[in-house]
């Protein structure tokens, strides 16, 4: 059977076509490969290498987008102010070196109508953050 439901996206900055599965099973065919993907898996395929990587993934974090969330599980705060960036359109400088430590993770989601400011208002109750807003620059200490 193949028929289901998935997300596919094309990632511009990393030149990868993405898809994520959630029900049923895709076939993909590429690179003189044929590779069957299942659910909570996700397929990239770098088309300028035409590499091609599968993995598991956490299907909520993955298809949140639907229902206006961004969702995230154990990231590091680094890789988060890095998706908080594309999110929002700014730039954030994280100035506190623990806050870039790799053991400093967070978990959590937030509504995509939701300001940068009232993001970081929910995780400074979890971490220990402050900020401020220059010029659509983000310092944060």
């Amino acid at each position: 059977m193949l028929g289901t439901v998935f997300n596919a996206k094309i990632d511009t900055e990393s030149d990868k076509i993405i898809t994520t599965l959630v029900e049923g099973c895709v076939s993909f065919e590429g690179s003189g490969q044929k590779i069957k993907l299942y659910p909570n898996q996700q397929l990239a395929f770098d088309y300028t290498t035409s590499n091609i990587d599968v993995y598991g993934v956490d299907i909520e974090k993955e298809i949140s987008w639907k229902d206006g969330l961004i969702k995230y599980r154990k990231i590091t705060f680094a890789d988060l102010a890095k998706e908080l960036e594309k999110k929002y359109h700014v730039q954030i400088i994280i100035e506190n070196k623990e806050l870039k430590k790799p053991s400093m993770t967070v978990s959590g989601g937030f509504s995509e109508e939701q300001t940068l400011d009232e993001v970081l208002g929910v995780i400074s109750r979890s971490l220990p953050i402050k900020w401020k807003n220059k010029n659509h620059t983000y310092y944060i200490r």
